[in-house]
């Protein structure tokens, strides 16, 4: 006997144990998480710091010498005197002296040539260009946090949406039985002479209009599953959420905390600013010059002998062939560019100063709305404490009153006047608990912590 005993027990925690579980709810852990790896958004953010940091490798490039080549074989005339140079990618043209009389006027050309060109003394120039595409990633980046959170506390706005609809939709029902009830038992004691038949009428009406309002809410209920889709990829039919939490009493609510400056919302704004100084010091750099160390060689051929005999042979662009090279110092001074060069330096120090300002402003809303959800959550819980205990004297209320209908001590009218107390300080209940979990949703975005609703559901 005490085996059987001890069997039947193991069954009961299992069976207790596997519905607390539930295997088949979506935790909002979960669903952020879903949200996460495949939200269209949150990949283009993403994206966008993949650009930054190649922004930031072009930027870093121009450290290494810029080097071209050219490569060339055409047909030209010639006229003129002979000279060496390093032309641009371009026509090249063979000049010569006159030519032997009766020979060709054209003649085939051939030229190559490979220039360098490296800066030594920038004046920071670079670096600071650098420094500047740096701090893009970084906003980049932050952009990202950003928006990680916005579409966590959407993701979680959603998926309360379902759990508040499905509780209004559970109340319905509930409703629905009860009048049901109410009905049944007007039908029966109508039969039997007790009560008269308009009651049957009255309690018929009222169930068709409970009726109509499940039927609403159940278009509520569906219509929240397919929003919330749009970041969880599931099928709304395999959107079973844990509503079981939704109502329950809450004392372990945290009120208090603050908002940090390592906030995803100010840390974009930290990072404009960052980018806004970056850019500031490197357009102020552009009014300094360059100084380069340059190089080249050029090798160049032609039909025209130094004799003076021309050959228009395609081949013979390849003959006397003359070789040539350059090495030396530049110094590059945009001079107009040092004027435009102050002017963007003031542009982005007045952008700087704008960001400042946003980011003191966003400082002060998100503390404001702090402190007003802190505010209306500690007089929410005592309100939420109060409509669960009217919910449990409407329930004792509307069985006392059920049994003297039954019993004939009271009219139907009575009845279901109770039964309207009951159903509306239920609705007060889910309507102050969504109140409530709204409040928590804007407390977890503001504070950028989830850990208590993640923990709840």
């Amino acid at each position: 006997m005490p085996k059987i005993y001890l069997a039947g027990l193991l069954i009961f925690l299992t069976g207790t144990f596997a519905q607390a579980q539930n295997p088949g709810d979506l935790p909002l852990s979960k669903a952020w998480q879903l949200a996460f790896d495949t939200y269209p958004g949150l990949s283009q953010k993403r994206a966008q710091i993949g650009e930054t940091l190649v922004l930031k490798d072009i930027a870093s490039s121009d450290r290494l010498p810029q080097a071209q080549a050219q490569l060339q074989n055409s047909i030209s005339t010639f006229a003129g005197s002979t000279g060496a140079f390093f032309p641009l990618p371009g026509i090249f043209n063979v000049n010569s002296n006159k030519a032997i009389a009766g020979a060709s006027s054209t003649t085939t050309n051939f030229y190559g040539s490979v220039v360098a060109d490296w800066n030594l003394i920038g004046f920071g120039k670079i670096n600071k260009a650098v420094k500047a595409a740096d701090a893009e990633v970084q906003q980049a980046k932050s952009s990202f946090d950003a928006y990680h959170l916005t579409l966590q506390a959407k993701v979680t706005r959603q998926y309360f949406d379902v759990l508040y609809n499905q509780s209004n939709l559970s109340w319905a029902e509930n409703n629905v039985k009860r009048v049901k009830q109410i009905l049944e038992l007007s039908k029966s004691l109508a039969e039997a002479g007790l009560k008269p038949g308009a009651d049957t009428s009255l309690a018929a009406a009222t169930y068709l209009q409970i009726l109509a309002e499940k039927d609403s809410w159940n278009g509520k209920f569906r219509a929240s599953k397919i929003t919330l889709t749009e970041t969880v990829p599931l099928q709304p039919l395999d959107l079973n959420l844990p509503v079981t939490n939704y109502l329950q009493s809450r004392s372990d609510i945290p009120v208090g905390d603050s908002v940090q400056v390592t906030h995803p919302y100010l840390q974009v704004l930290e990072k404009q600013i960052q980018v806004s100084e970056a850019r500031s010091k490197a357009a102020g750099s552009q009014a300094l010059p360059t100084i380069s160390l340059i190089a080249g060689f050029s090798g160049r051929g032609s039909g025209i002998s130094p004799d003076g005999v021309v050959s228009n042979d395609y081949a013979a662009s390849y003959n006397n062939m003359a070789n040539n090279y350059l090495v030396g110092v530049g110094l590059t001074w945009n001079i107009t560019g040092a004027y435009t060069s102050t002017l963007q330096k003031k542009r982005f120090g007045q952008q700087a100063q704008a960001n400042k300002y946003g980011y003191d402003l966003e400082e002060k809303q998100l503390q404001t709305q702090l402190g007003s959800a802190t505010a209306r959550l500690t007089e929410q819980i005592s309100q939420v404490n109060k409509t669960q205990r009217a919910v449990l004297k409407a329930q004792e209320a509307y069985e006392l009153y059920l049994s003297r209908y039954e019993s004939g001590l009271i009219s139907l009218t009575e009845l279901l006047q109770i039964q309207g107390i009951l159903q509306q300080a239920e609705k007060n209940n889910i309507d102050t608990h969504g109140q409530l979990w709204d409040q928590l949703i804007n407390k977890a975005e503001i504070s950028g912590n989830f850990n208590y609703l993640s923990t709840q559901f």
